[in-house]
């Protein structure tokens, strides 16, 4: 699998599916989805939002690292402190019609 597909589950057909537009940290994307277009912008704003506020928050520019503390800070963000379990999708900004999606970036 190449470093720019995300798949939970093998998608033959990702190929035909829709690309959307979104913006994440000031980097334009182009993604294929078989998924609602709505629902990966909202993902891909909550992304841009917690790379600006760990961002603004610290000293470094580079957006590699900023992506990678997004990345923990959202992992962390979907577990719970009490049971330290992945909280259902239902507790996320929304939930996603199903939780297998392909995703690619083009």
């Amino acid at each position: 699998m190449s470093a720019d597909t995300f798949d939970l589950e093998r998608n033959t057909d990702a190929a035909t599916s829709p690309t959307i537009k979104v913006e994440i940290y000031d980097q334009a994307y182009t993604v294929r989805s078989d998924g609602d277009p709505e629902y990966l912008k909202e993902l891909a704003e909550y992304v841009d939002q917690r790379m600006r506020e760990i961002s603004s928050g610290t000293l470094t520019v580079d957006s590699r690292k900023v992506a990678i503390l997004a990345a923990l800070y959202i992992a962390d963000d979907c577990t719970s402190s009490e049971s330290s379990t992945i909280r259902p999708m239902s507790n996320w900004p929304r939930a996603a019609p199903s939780a297998q999606r392909c995703w690619t970036v083009c």
